[in-house]
């Protein structure tokens, strides 16, 4: 038997406990991901049809997952509980996890290059990610076609998957970690001297970092779980979540949007900071006097006074005589 077969064999635990553990996660991830859906669709934000279309594909595509994934659990744990020879056999419904994935991911990675393309405003870079996901994302489509299509899922595993499986990780994990710098580089690089303008790049780069950051260390560890404790499923444990961690990233930059609009009316639009103005190299300083004359008046020069004292004259001059 192969080093995988006694594996799986001896340790139907540690092969099966990952993905009980990824499945569990997953569900917990979901229900987050429900409540990102019901603020977006609550939210009375007006999208264009495609990006409304992006959203409503990711619902369904997430709901179809964690169907998935539910019978994937009910057949290992209680169809097939101790049979270790189940192990053996292609499981469709296993070997759909990856398709899942591209179908989350292609779609999240084209929204993030959109939006580096327009901060760097070069459509090629946004090719190029565009490329390297689709690159990724087919591999592992590939990879699962293939899986499924093997007699002996362990022969399989001992003499094929590296070589799909890794490229298709190590192209995925490039374009997060290229994304995720990306989106740091161009949101810092140009602060205008507008504090509006400061703050809402502020916010953007914390949203940005917070939402790429945690997909972008699951396909690390992914990667580097794959590598170093082959034929272990422990990668399963963050394979369920990669998923769910790209829709988390799309949906929390979509709702981040009305607050960042909120802050046109806390600081204003033409509010300048001019601490954050530098002096101009050619600029020079002159010296400027201004000399006025000016003239003390004393209390019956002053046109109110003149008014005031006509005032009473008249008033007596015109008072009738009692005697």
């Amino acid at each position: 038997m192969s080093d995988a077969g006694e594996f799986l064999a001896d340790n139907v635990r540690s092969a099966l406990g990952p993905i009980l553990a990824g499945v569990t996660a997953n569900a917990f991830i979901f229900g987050i991901c429900t409540v990102q859906y019901y603020e977006y669709f609550t939210s009375g934000i007006r999208d264009s049809w495609i990006l409304l279309g992006t959203v409503v594909w990711l619902a369904v595509v997430d709901v179809l997952f964690s169907i998935n994934s539910a019978v994937i659990l009910w057949q290992y744990v209680i169809d097939n509980f101790a049979n270790p020879a189940v192990l053996h056999q292609s499981n469709w419904h296993f070997n759909l996890v990856p398709l899942f994935m591209s179908f989350t991911s292609v779609p999240v990675h084209i929204f993030l290059a959109n939006r580096i393309g327009h901060f760097s405003k070069s459509w090629a870079l946004f090719g190029s990610l565009v490329l390297l996901s689709s690159s990724a994302s087919a591999l592992a489509s590939v990879s699962a076609i293939r899986s499924q299509l093997a007699s002996d899922v362990v022969f399989w595993l001992d003499s094929e998957p590296p070589a799909l499986t890794l490229i298709g990780l190590s192209l995925g994990v490039a374009c997060d970690v290229l994304m995720t710098g990306l989106l740091l580089y161009y949101l810092r690089r140009d602060k205008k001297a507008f504090p509006k303008a400061n703050r809402k790049l502020s916010a953007c780069v914390q949203i940005s970092i917070q939402a790429a950051v945690p997909s972008t260390i699951c396909a690390v560890v992914i990667l580097v779980l794959i590598k170093t404790l082959d034929p272990a499923n422990f990668q399963h444990v963050f394979t369920f979540l990669l998923g769910r961690l790209y829709e988390a990233t799309f949906l929390s930059s979509l709702n981040f949007r009305p607050a960042v609009r909120e802050m046109d009316g806390l600081y204003g639009v033409n509010s300048i900071d001019l601490l954050t103005i530098r002096r101009h190299p050619a600029s020079h300083d002159f010296a400027v006097r201004v000399t006025q004359e000016t003239k003390t008046l004393t209390d019956t020069e002053w046109p109110i006074q003149r008014s005031l004292e006509q005032g009473i004259q008249s008033r007596v001059s015109t008072q009738p005589k009692l005697f």
